[in-house]
């Protein structure tokens, strides 16, 4: 009998080491914790990172929102020089009632364009006004002067007008301000060259008043161009010598005006709303006066002043003009016809289905020039051997200088073969020159058997 021995593999186990508490009073193995004092200690280190980035987040934020103001602030600038660009150069400036006027902004005399502001009018521009934006109130103080130009030997005088935007608005504990500013003059009529024959060196002390004062409209009545619908042209005659420079003024009514013959210091004066031309030469003997309202009479002066713009002499007369009516709108004129396969975009021809009839729908289109309102625009359509075409005629609708109809020849099975042809007609009466177009209708053919010429099936 084999004897078997049986080898056993005793797997020993390390006892586990007892919980003990030190000293300190914590547990020393895998449950230990942090005590009191070590979380305080924590919380202190994580203060003193805290507090210098949070500083930074803050100044950060600050520096941004700094920044959004400075940006809404040169906007409302510009936005406010944009809206002093847009007026009228005559009517750019202040009138001596209005709140918050200045004599001067930085040394130079404020634009007044009279000592109170006519009855029933509306100044252009107000001195101080204020907005808010998002959270902030802005305040928007603008200011209109006089600016020189430079000559070959010194300014001359209210030759410009500058506008000035100043911004303000409160930024922590101070106040925040953006300035912007920009020069205007009166278009069309080329640089500034001076006032006529003064110069710096030997200013027009001295003026009398400008005589032989005549207007004349320069007419084309019924043109679409008529240049006397919106102007009118002036002349004079020098007043025994040539004065700083000149001042056309004119309105629609003749007591608006200073009174004729007169003459004076500082400014003449007016008792309504008028408007003034800028500076012109004191050599001048002409002026244009454009942008006028049609069919409108209209009363004129010229008024000559010193180089130094404080003594003044209005002409001995005020003339008198009336601008023609406006010019009359072109009349309504046809300018083309298309016919054209809605499905297969052919303008020569289409194909009838298998079964007979239209294979698709036909779209119209016609164009136009001219003032077209209310007009009725229509396209006949004239059937091969007499007759019309199914529908005919087909009625248009248009604006600008197009009109457009969709036939629904589609499924249609009256429609001949042959050639059709298509005109056009303005208010019921066929156009002249005639406006035609044709397009054959093929009888149903293969796709691959069709002719690729433009009007052939």
């Amino acid at each position: 009998m084999t004897e078997q021995h049986v080898s056993r593999c005793r797997i020993s186990r390390r006892p586990r080491a007892p919980h003990v508490k030190s000293k300190a009073g914590r547990t020393n193995g895998p449950e230990q914790g942090f005590t009191l004092v070590e979380q305080v200690i924590a919380l202190a280190v994580v203060a003193i990172v805290l507090v210098p980035i949070a500083g930074m987040v803050y100044s950060g934020m600050a520096g941004a929102a700094s920044s959004r103001h400075v940006g809404d602030a040169t906007g409302l600038a510009s936005a406010q020089l944009a809206h002093a660009g847009a007026i009228p150069y005559q009517d750019l400036g202040f009138y001596g009632d209005q709140p918050g006027v200045v004599s001067t902004y930085q040394g130079q005399q404020t634009v007044v364009l009279a000592a109170t502001t006519p009855s029933g009018g509306t100044p252009q521009v107000v001195p101080v006004q204020s907005t808010t934006v998002g959270t902030v109130n802005y305040t928007v103080d603008t200011a209109v002067v006089w600016a020189d130009a430079a000559g070959p030997s010194g300014p001359y005088p209210q030759a410009y007008k500058r506008v000035y935007a100043v911004v303000s608005w409160h930024e922590g504990t101070g106040t925040e301000q953006v300035t912007e500013n920009t020069l205007v003059y009166p278009g069309s009529i080329g640089p500034y060259t001076g006032p006529g024959s003064q110069s710096p060196d030997n200013p027009v002390t001295s003026v009398s008043d400008p005589a032989g004062l005549g207007a004349s409209v320069p007419s084309v009545p019924g043109s679409p161009t008529d240049p006397g619908a919106t102007e009118v042209d002036l002349s004079w005659s020098a007043p025994g010598s040539d004065p700083g420079y000149y001042v056309v003024e004119w309105a629609t009514a003749p007591n608006v005006l200073p009174a004729a013959g007169t003459s004076g210091t500082g400014g003449p004066g007016s008792s309504g709303m008028f408007q003034s031309s800028p500076h012109e030469p004191g050599t001048a003997t002409v002026f244009a006066v454009q942008s006028l309202t049609s069919s409108t009479q209209y009363w004129f002066e010229v008024v000559a002043w010193t180089s130094t713009g404080t003594s003044w002499a209005v002409s001995t007369s005020q003339v008198t003009a009336t601008t023609d009516p406006p010019p009359s709108d072109p009349p309504c004129t046809m300018s083309g016809l298309t016919v054209t396969g809605a499905s297969s975009g052919n303008t020569g021809k289409t194909y009838l289905s298998r079964s007979g009839s239209m294979s698709e729908n036909l779209d119209l289109v016609v164009g136009s020039t001219g003032s077209c309102t209310g007009a009725t625009v229509t396209v006949v359509g004239a059937a091969p051997g007499g007759g019309t075409d199914p529908g005919s005629p087909y009625a248009l609708a248009g604006s600008g200088s197009q009109w457009t109809a969709t036939v629904p020849s589609a499924g249609q099975s009256t429609w001949p073969t042959g050639q059709h042809t298509f005109t056009v007609e303005l208010n019921a009466t066929p156009v002249a020159p005639p406006l035609a177009q044709s397009l054959v209708v093929c009888s149903y053919i293969a796709p691959g058997q069709r002719s690729g010429a433009q009007n052939q099936c």
